[in-house]
């Protein structure tokens, strides 16, 4: 009897240690159901950050629990890309747990994350589907064959959408067991980021033909990315609308039954809106018990005037200038044959940044009666974002000429735009125009964007259609391989399978 109580702890605690491990393997274990002979329902139960429903859920088809993961995990990192400059920066996001959504419930913020994980969860369960690693889900074949209106064919691998919007809305939803205000609040928003999702299918197509002719093409639909969705979920949120609850009567009181536009509580909220019941937090200063981490350290700009701005972001506190010492290499010269000489120049940098002093208290029984502070170092990627920004804002200049002995000469700089302006010392300034960089030249240390990689469904600066300039791209065929189908052998090891996954990379031609 004490050995088999022993062992019963055993495989107790090894289901802990596994589940806890099994989710951060690199690369990932796809298929939880067979890694381990204690069955998935120990498995599940132990996974951190799961409610009793996803438990459930995660018990009847783990092999799907990773893929799950990934959709919060991506769902969190768009989220914080689409709010960096925002005092809510979903810093909180999978933080304890990847399977996280924090935030304040019933505000516009608890909106856009819930939209924004139900859209992450359908789009990693579509890839996975359309990439073959799920055996529940193939792709969509539906219109395979079929010619359209306009002379092509579909064909190719059409995501299939379904399987992962069914299992994104019993999951996400699953996380609020409770009926009521915020059931229905997060219910309505979850649907409205798999709709974006779906509304935002692209077609691709390829041509078939002799010599690169486009006499026949098939076409299929395909994910966009994930940036387009939280994009478009951001406008969502700017536009969100504020809703209340009615309730119905029932054996056990006053029922939430659906919702209604707090400004018109005859009409129900669009399907494609964003809504939230409560008002949203100023977000300024750090409270932990709602998990609000305020603005104190963060980065602002002291010349915009939207969110990143200092005034907004700073929440009025003001903002600390810190000054570096930026060394440089300077009025060099040319020296026959064949040397170059500079002199070292010393420039003071300027970053505007929303720091505040920090003290630290010293005394008995944690009482403050003496306080150090200091001020701390910003990290070089707050610097680079800084000074990315004004790149873009950056100023073409002249050099204004005055008279001297030696005839004119070179005094100082002057706005391009007006003869008599200086540029600010904060500007990045330059004298001519930037080439197009898309060719490369040996003579301009130009090494231009052939074989470049690029990403198809951008629109933005990393997109084929700017990156390739205009060339068009080539489109190759990588195979991924990783150990996957995990099993756990007694006693003590674990033995797996070689898996292996095609991806298409698009370079510059």
């Amino acid at each position: 009897m004490e050995r088999q109580h022993a062992v019963t702890l055993i495989s107790f605690l090894l289901a802990t240690v596994f589940a806890h491990n099994v989710l951060d393997a690199k690369p990932p274990l796809l298929f939880v159901s067979s890694a381990a002979t204690f069955g998935p329902s120990l498995i599940c139960s132990r996974i951190p950050g799961l409610s009793p429903e996803q438990i459930r859920i995660c018990e009847e088809q783990p092999t799907l629990i990773n893929c799950i993961r990934q959709g919060y995990k991506e769902a969190a990192k768009e989220c914080k890309n689409q709010f960096r400059n925002n005092r809510w920066n979903c810093t909180v996001l999978g933080q304890s747990s990847d399977f996280d959504d924090l935030a304040i419930p019933g505000t516009k913020e608890a909106a856009f994350a819930q939209s924004m994980v139900s859209a992450g969860v359908v789009y990693t369960i579509t890839r996975a589907c359309s990439m073959g690693n799920l055996s529940e889900c193939n792709c969509d074949r539906e219109k395979w064959g079929q010619n359209s209106r306009k002379g092509w064919m579909w064909g190719g691998c059409s995501v299939d959408t379904g399987y992962g919007m069914n299992l994104s809305r019993r999951f996400v939803n699953g996380r609020h067991n409770t009926h009521d205000a915020i059931y229905l609040m997060n219910k309505h928003n979850n649907k409205a980021g798999r709709q974006v999702l779906k509304e935002k299918l692209v077609l691709e197509c390829k041509c078939h033909g002799l010599s690169g002719s486009c006499t026949t093409r098939t076409c299929w639909k395909a994910l966009p990315s994930i940036r387009v969705i939280g994009e478009r979920l951001k406008e969502y949120y700017y536009n969100a609308v504020r809703v209340s609850v009615i309730t119905v009567d029932s054996n056990r009181g006053p029922k939430p039954e659906y919702l209604v536009l707090k400004s018109e509580k005859s009409r129900k909220p669009d399907s494609r809106s964003l809504v939230y019941a409560n008002d949203s937090h100023t977000y300024c200063v750090r409270d932990i018990r709602l998990g609000i981490p305020g603005t104190k350290d963060r980065v602002c700009n002291v010349t915009s005037t939207s969110d990143d701005s200092c005034d907004s972001l700073c929440c009025e506190r003001g903002h600390d200038t810190h000054n570096f010492t930026e060394v440089t290499q300077c009025r060099c010269k040319f020296h026959w044959c064949c040397q170059v000489r500079c002199k070292e120049c010393v420039q003071n940098v300027a970053l505007k940044e929303s720091l505040e002093i920090e003290c630290h208290c010293h005394g008995t029984s944690g009482s403050c009666s003496m306080r150090t502070c200091w001020q701390a170092l910003p990290t070089l990627r707050k610097v680079g974002l800084i000074l990315r920004q004004r790149y873009e804002e950056s100023a073409r200049v002249r050099a204004y000429k005055i008279p001297s002995r030696y005839g004119r000469r070179d005094a100082f700089l002057t706005l391009n735009t007006n003869g008599y302006q200086k540029p600010s010392p904060k500007t990045l300034v330059h004298v001519d125009y930037s080439p197009n960089y898309c060719e490369r030249s040996a003579g301009k240390r130009i090494t231009g964007t052939v074989d470049r990689e690029c990403n198809k469904t951008s629109t933005e600066e990393g997109g084929c259609e700017l990156l390739c300039c205009g060339r068009g791209y080539n489109t190759h065929e990588i195979v991924h391989k990783w150990k996957c189908n995990c099993k756990f052998h007694w006693c003590c090891y674990v033995k797996c399978k070689n898996c292996k996954e095609r991806r298409e990379v698009f370079r510059c031609k």
